[in-house]
């Protein structure tokens, strides 16, 4: 939706497969996975340009950072000329 700040997002798995997200907390990730008895949980967050998503499942972690297209085409466009001016043709005076 327009104008909304995203947000921090945590989705659990539980062992039955079925899907919990909550948004915006302040608690570890292995700290809400073990409470709401998730076999996994990836906690996805943006900052300026960049999305990060961590996941978690029992003892192993996963670390995933990716660059927003926003940020993307900024970076590839910084430096380019997006238009060029040429000059106004003369007409010839009869």
């Amino acid at each position: 939706m327009a104008g909304l700040q995203p947000s921090e997002m945590t989705i659990f798995i539980g062992p039955e497969g079925g899907i919990q997200m909550i948004s915006g907390t302040e608690w570890s990730l292995e700290s809400l996975a073990w409470a709401r008895g998730a076999q996994m949980a990836y906690r996805v967050s943006q900052q300026n340009h960049t999305v990060t998503v961590v996941g978690r499942a029992g003892s192993r972690t996963c670390l995933f950072r990716a660059e927003t297209s926003n940020g993307t085409a900024r970076q590839l466009l910084s430096n380019q000329a997006l238009y060029s001016a040429a000059p106004k043709a003369l007409s010839a005076a009869a």
